[in-house]
């Protein structure tokens, strides 16, 4: 019939990369802080050395008939390699012929959070490897400890910044006089989702990540956007193929990407005691 349902109308590798491609940048946590580039698509080579630039400083002021005075914009050099990531989904002929539900549409969706995932996953190992740092491992994260370590960002006192917390640091901040709850900055603009209030200018972020925390040590990240580079080397790639034993449609999706610091001056990884959260008696 002219009309009939046949698999190979229904997976078509060529959309769900196009659909993909479109939802992967929604679903990236740390979309909002990077700046996602696709130049080097199509070019050769898996190493790739990218420059990155260093600050010339403030503007001085300048007498009459004195001379304008020079810097050198220093410049410094960031290697990284490309890599491939992927997952696969099965989908039985049923699932697909049986109109139950949307395996389709899931499938789409749970590789495209897969990818994201890993590349998030990724962006904050790239992240921790934050040039600025300020070690207070000794005591707890607190509005005094964020004060003094925004003073190594230097001059740059009112950039925007999001804050990467854990729960229990939240439950502690929270307690804080000097803490603003999401609704005391209403009107304010997001730097990213997820965003549960602010301290000392800075958004605050809870995840509970593991990649964050030791034994006895809590990692914060304070993070401006465009601190990272998300380098795509190649668009989301789609395969299909018969599982002819089973009767399934096996698609998987692949990604080449690299990720790197682009700017060390939008980056501070801030070390603090990890909280002692007892619970309370009844």
């Amino acid at each position: 019939m002219a009309n009939e349902t046949k698999l190979e109308n229904l997976i078509v590798p060529e959309v769900m990369a196009d659909m993909i491609r479109q939802e992967l940048p929604h679903k990236l946590v740390f979309g909002p802080l990077l700046t996602i580039d696709n130049r080097l698509e199509g070019m050769p080579g898996n190493v790739l050395t990218v420059p990155k630039w260093g600050l010339i400083g403030i503007a001085e002021d300048v007498g009459e008939l004195e001379a304008i005075p020079y810097e050198k914009l220093a410049t410094s050099k960031a290697t990284m390699t490309i890599k491939k990531i992927g997952k696969g989904v099965k989908f039985s002929d049923e699932a697909l012929l049986s109109g139950y539900g949307d395996p389709l549409g899931e499938g789409t969706a749970q590789l495209a959070i897969s990818i994201a995932r890993k590349i998030d996953a990724d962006t904050l190992v790239e992240l921790k490897k934050a040039k600025l740092k300020y070690n207070r491992k000794s005591v707890e994260l607190s509005y005094e400890v964020l004060a003094d370590a925004l003073t190594k960002f230097g001059e740059k006192m009112d950039i925007p910044r999001v804050m990467f917390i854990t729960p229990d640091q939240y439950a502690q901040l929270r307690k804080d006089k000097n803490f603003l709850a999401l609704k005391d900055i209403a009107g304010k603009p997001l730097i990213m989702s997820g965003v549960i209030g602010e301290l000392c200018g800075v958004q605050l972020v809870v995840t509970a990540n593991p990649e964050i925390t030791t034994t006895n040590e809590v990692q914060n990240l304070i993070v401006e956007s465009g601190a990272a580079a998300l380098l795509l080397k190649r668009s989301p790639q789609v395969e299909k193929e018969r599982d002819i034993d089973h009767k399934a449609t096996k698609v998987n999706i692949d990604q080449h990407y690299g990720i790197y610091i682009k700017d060390d001056t939008k980056v501070l990884l801030l070390t603090t005691k990890k909280p002692e959260i007892t619970a309370s008696e009844e």
